[in-house]
Formats: C-alpha cells, structure tokens, sequence
C-alpha cells in the first residue's frame, strides 16, 4: 500500500505498485484498469495524483488509455520496444530545472524514450529514497541533479549508487557531483568561472574587490577559489545571508577603495543592484559588479549585467546525449564533460584604466 510519510511523491507510489502488478502478472496485457474514479476512491487520492501516475505508466509504454472505453494493461513486448529513463531534478529550482527540464526532454522525446522525472526538493534523503527504488523497478540509465550544499553526501547515498552499478544502470550527474561515488557527471568549471571574473576585474584596473559567495555551497567555494587565486590583489569577502545587506554597507564604509563586486549568481546581483540603488551608490562609476550564470535577469536590470554564461542548456542536452550513448554500448560509462564558461559583456563594469 501506499506509504504516506514517505518521502517519495505519492503519485510515484501509486505508478511502482500498479507497475510491479503488472510485473507480477497480477494485472495481464489487455486487462482494464481500475476507473480513476475508484482509485481515487481506493487509494483515498486526488484526481490529479492518479491522473500523474498513470501518465508515468503510458509514457513508459505499460498502459494504454482508450477514449471512451478505458485504461487498458499493453503487452510486456510492447513494453520492452521503449527504453527507460529516471531523471532526479529540484522542481523548487525555479533558476535552473526548467532549462535542464526542456533540454532533457527535447532529447528523450525525439528518441521516444519514456521519462519518470522525479522531485528531489534539493533533498540527499530524496535523492537517496528515489534512487534505492529504481533497481527494483528496472531503468536503463539515470540522471541526477545532485544538492549543491556542502556536506551533502552520505553512506546510504553511496549504498543507492553503488547499487545501481550493480545492477548496470548508469547514471549522470548535472552542473555538480557527489565526491564519494563513481564520477559520471556533465558540468562547469566553476574554478575557471571565478578566474575569468577576477582576470576582467584586473584588465579594467581594479585592484581592491569584494566577492558575495554563499559559503553553504559547493560551486560557491570553488568559484571563490578561482577568484582568489587569479586575482591576487585585496580579496574582501562577505556571505549571502540575512545580514547581507547591513554587511555589504559596512564593508564598503571600511573599505571605500572597492571598486568591484563579483557576486556569485545573477540573484545576488540583482540584489545588491536595489541595494546600491537604495543607499544612493551607483554602478558602475562608483561599483562595478560582475556575475555568474548569464540568466534573463543579467539582461533585464539596468545597466545590464556582465557575468559569465552557465550553459544551462547544453548541460542537460549533453547529459541526455550521452547517456542514450551509454545505453546504446557507443559510450563507455563513467563519463565526465566539463563545459568552459564564457563571459558576456555587458555595461555593469567600468574601465578604470581609461579614466588614468
């Protein structure tokens, strides 16, 4: 029955039992399926709940809905003709997920791959609780959108990857990775991302600048590092927290020869903009500010953001790419890709050398 505590999704819940029925022989090709009126009935559910898990079944090619007449079981040979695809993404990451979302699906459709995406809520313990299922339900490859947070890798997360090795299901992971399990990943290089911001700081004369990271972070720390280690000069550094806006306002009091800010993504950007804006400082003649990511936000505020493109899209294609490839033997697994970032341009810096 269906567990109501659990961490896993219930519509999840509701589409693993109808599946194993059918594994079992419980349900057999051609038999109808309960009405979603007395599942929602039966499994004491919402319409829209029961409506998401036999969505799941039919793209996965178990279920076949008639108009008119009903939901109908399909053969185990039809089935088998789809391959099958599990994909772990943040759906609370408003930022990101919908990029990779659209670019994982593009691939998988023109493939007609059937696709159970799966919401980790940024969550190890979901990751960890979603994972463990998919040996026992059977999936020819995965994707993962492993946490950011520091600290986030565990030994049941470990246990749940090295299971799926065991049972030669290859995975990919997405813009991160856990260190403790094969690295099989499709990323950037966040260390790069942070030299390239440091390096265009000192071409237009800065040598005095503050960076707002947020240290919980694991490309966060790694962009630091790059930044820090290019630049040389005076580093000052301030956290993105509930006291970021007092803080930022003493750092630069303390320190009125900042000229430059490297702000970790295009949201802290855009924040310390209305920040500025209110206390009266303007960019770039008094601050300069460069980001990360290359977001809709960096076009959209004035001036326009310069910050370094995060290849949101080509992440997810590529991840989807290879895994087909790996499932089709023409890629050997583990694979890794690292992406190169590239800064875009736009009128948030200013030349001080120009000015001598």
């Amino acid at each position: 029955m269906l567990n109501r505590n659990s961490h896993v999704p219930l519509y999840i819940q509701l589409a693993d039992l109808i599946r194993k029925q059918i594994e079992q022989g419980i349900i057999k090709p051609g038999d109808k399926l309960p009405s979603e009126s007395e599942m929602i009935k039966s499994y004491q559910l919402g319409r829209l709940t029961v409506r998401e898990s036999l969505s799941i079944l039919a793209n996965e090619g178990l279920i076949d809905k008639k108009h008119g007449k009903g939901t109908f079981c399909k053969s185990a040979e039809v089935s088998k003709k789809r391959l099958k695809v599990d994909v772990l993404l943040n759906m609370t990451d408003a930022y990101f997920m919908p990029y990779y979302l659209h670019s994982i699906c593009e691939v998988f459709d023109a493939t007609d791959v059937a696709v159970t995406v799966n919401d980790t809520k940024d969550s190890t313990e979901n990751i960890v609780a979603i994972l463990s299922k998919i040996p026992e339900n059977g999936s020819d490859g995965v994707l993962i959108q492993p946490s950011l947070k520091v600290g986030s890798d565990s030994e049941e997360l470990q246990e749940a990857c090295s299971k799926l090795v065991k049972n030669g299901i290859p995975y990919i992971m997405i813009d991160n990775s856990y260190d403790n399990v094969p690295q099989s990943y499709v990323i950037v290089d966040e260390k790069r991302a942070g030299a390239i911001a440091a390096d265009y700081l000192k071409s237009h004369g800065h040598s005095s600048v503050c960076m707002i990271c947020r240290n919980e972070l694991k490309d966060s720390r790694l962009r630091l590092a790059g930044f820090e280690a290019n630049f040389g000069g005076s580093v000052y550094v301030i956290d993105y927290d509930d006291e970021f806006e007092k803080n930022i306002q003493k750092l630069l009091a303390e320190h009125p020869d900042i000229t430059g800010c490297f702000c970790y993504n295009d949201l802290v950007a855009r924040n310390l903009y209305r920040v500025f804006k209110k206390t009266g400082i303007n960019i770039p003649d008094r601050i300069s500010v460069i980001s990360v990511d290359d977001t809709i936000i960096a076009s959209t505020v004035s001036p326009s953001l310069t910050s370094i493109a995060h290849p949101k899209d080509l992440l997810g294609k590529e991840a989807a790419l290879s895994l087909l490839n790996i499932i089709s033997g023409d890629t050997a697994w583990p694979y890794t890709k690292v992406f190169e970032p590239l800064l875009i341009e736009r009128k948030s810096c200013k030349n001080l050398k120009k000015d001598v």
